[in-house]
């Protein structure tokens, strides 16, 4: 089984006491609690006994986890989670030319980009043009990713599983979550 953490560390947190920011509540985490969720703060981690305190953070939506692993899992995870832009402190770790495009996605796309969204948008060679960025252009967005075909539930994500660039998307989204640019929510 594969797990991944979700929300921000409070400052002030220590490996033993952590406070954790989830949505504009704050849990404290202490034990196996703190220290599962600090395992899975920047990647996916294998958990191969599914224990109590892993089911506790499940339940109370600070994690997220799948019985796949490997690439598919990884992926599995991140369909679990909302990416959200960091607020960045003013020292940050260089892009490399593959993340830019995907950090623009993030952070200047009018809507949260699912993992499957931006799969879809590198599958389909769109780049973040003015015209596809901000709140105003969200329509134009919309329509470059969504059809009539995978509009529906669950449909895109279905498609994107399968996508010759789903492993590459997926790996630069965890790079970006390593380097403290984005979040997961």
């Amino acid at each position: 089984m594969l797990y991944i953490s979700k929300g921000t560390v409070k400052p002030g947190s220590t490996d033993k006491a952590v406070t954790v920011n989830l949505r504009g509540s704050e849990y404290s985490l202490s034990g196996d609690h703190a220290a599962l969720w600090l395992a899975g703060q920047f990647g996916p981690r294998e958990c191969f006994l599914q224990t109590a305190a892993l089911d506790e953070l499940i339940n109370i939506g600070l994690a997220e986890a799948t019985d796949e692993s490997g690439v598919l899992g990884r992926y599995r995870l991140l369909t679990y989670c909302i990416l959200v832009p960091a607020r960045l402190k003013t020292l940050h770790h260089h892009l490399s030319k593959h993340e830019r495009p995907i950090w623009q996605w993030i952070s200047k796309a009018g809507l949260r980009l699912t993992v499957a969204e931006l799969i879809c948008l590198a599958q389909n060679r769109i780049e973040p043009l003015p015209k596809y960025l901000g709140e105003t252009n969200r329509q134009n967005l919309v329509e470059a990713i969504y059809s009539a075909e995978t509009i529906g539930d669950n449909i895109l994500e279905n498609l994107m599983e399968r996508s010759a660039m789903r492993d590459e998307i997926v790996d630069t989204v965890f790079f970006l979550l390593c380097k403290q640019r984005i979040i997961l929510i």
